[in-house]
């Protein structure tokens, strides 16, 4: 069986109080009160009203079998998470991504950069310290204030386990390729971390939005457009010459789908005469940046056919080169292997279930087959 990559897994604590203690104390008297900072709304640690609501879309956010009998959270067990993931889909590396850190939009900046600094050490104290050594991690970037992100970023990736800096909300109301930045990327590259750029920091408050015509006003909106911001993002990194700047870096673009890519590519190679012309850092054809530096999460996949899927993909052939597998655990839509394989090409899975994710993160390929031991998977999301 060939290894695992997954480079989207959630994980959270049982209880708010496990993060309150890495607050600064002028911080952790507020947290005790009648607002929080740290969750979802309606919880006490999050700014009450910060998180947007839509109407249920008719089922839980967590897949049913994924929540504890005991009334502890999903995600929040590594036994559990070791029993439903990593074993039986012959895991070698799970790349941790909170859930999903929305803390980086809280209003107040100061605030917002204690509670991330604050769920940083709890992330290390509480699952780097695990002996295993398929856990790896994102440092989560506060993006109020960048100079005080690329402090965060250079002060966790000293921690070997630590595996991308994770951008979630765009505080600023910019897209993340916007020259404001800066110094959140050259931290990134100068640690030798990819960007991974995570779906829903739109959602929260009102700090700043680059969806398309503002938050969308029902789910529906929401579901259909999410790609929306994706596309700002990488449009983002490659006019304003950021690749250029740090010809290493790479970014990754996580749960906002796949299908997008082929007509936004498209649409930058038609138009490459002009963004040459308004922006001098636009040295190469703009399909190159997206294979050399744009990385996509599988996960979530489109429903589409296998064959029209396949056939939009073979657009540009080099599109296998920039999936990443993502089981989006332990999200109510998480993908498995198993799933993938009948959904994509049988000839891509090599890439897409370890290699490129090999070559994002600088890990060992050789290293990840000896490690793979597991001769068939005992089970399956699916």
């Amino acid at each position: 069986m060939l290894p695992v990559i997954d480079c989207d897994v959630h994980h959270t604590w049982n209880s708010e109080d496990e993060v309150i203690q890495y607050l600064p104390s002028r911080w952790k008297e507020f947290a005790g009160g009648q607002i929080g900072i740290l969750h979802y709304s309606g919880s006490r640690l999050l700014n009450g009203g910060g998180f947007l609501a839509y109407p249920n879309n008719g089922g839980p956010l967590r897949r049913p079998d994924f929540i504890p009998t005991d009334g502890t959270k999903p995600g929040s067990s590594y036994q559990r998470m070791r029993e439903q993931l990593l074993d039986p889909l012959n895991v070698q590396r799970a790349v941790l991504s909170f859930d999903i850190g929305l803390q980086t939009g809280l209003h107040n900046p100061w605030l917002a950069l204690d509670a991330v600094r604050a769920v940083n050490d709890w992330n290390r104290e509480r699952w780097l310290s695990i002996p295993d050594d398929r856990i790896r991690s994102a440092v989560l970037v506060p993006t109020h204030l960048p100079e005080e992100g690329a402090k965060e970023i250079r002060r966790m990736a000293k921690h070997p386990k630590v595996a991308e800096a994770l951008l979630v909300t765009s505080a600023l109301g910019k897209a993340f390729g916007d020259p404001i930045y800066e110094p959140i990327h050259r931290a990134a590259a100068e640690c030798g971390l990819p960007i991974a750029i995570h779906l829903g920091g739109e959602h929260v408050g009102d700090v700043g939005h680059v969806s398309a015509g503002g938050v969308p006003g029902t789910r529906i909106e929401e579901e259909f457009t999410n790609h929306e911001p994706a596309q700002r993002h990488v449009v983002s990194f490659i006019a304003n010459g950021v690749f250029e700047r740090y010809p290493d870096l790479k970014v990754i673009m996580v749960e906002f789908s796949v299908a997008w890519m082929p007509a936004l590519i498209r649409r930058l190679d038609a138009n490459a005469k002009l963004l040459r012309e308004e922006s001098p850092w636009v040295k190469k054809a703009p399909r190159e940046y997206v294979h050399r530096h744009i990385r996509v999460s599988t996960q979530p996949l489109e429903t589409l056919s296998s064959k029209q899927f396949r056939k939009l993909m073979e657009v540009y052939p080099f599109l296998e080169d920039v999936l990443l597998f993502a089981t989006d655990y332990p999200h109510f839509d998480a993908d498995d292997p198993f799933y993938i394989t009948k959904r994509l090409p049988k000839e891509w899975m090599p890439k897409l279930l370890y290699k490129n994710s090999c070559e994002t993160y600088g890990w060992d390929e050789a290293e990840m087959l000896a490690r793979s031991s597991v001769p068939q998977p005992v089970g399956s999301f699916r």
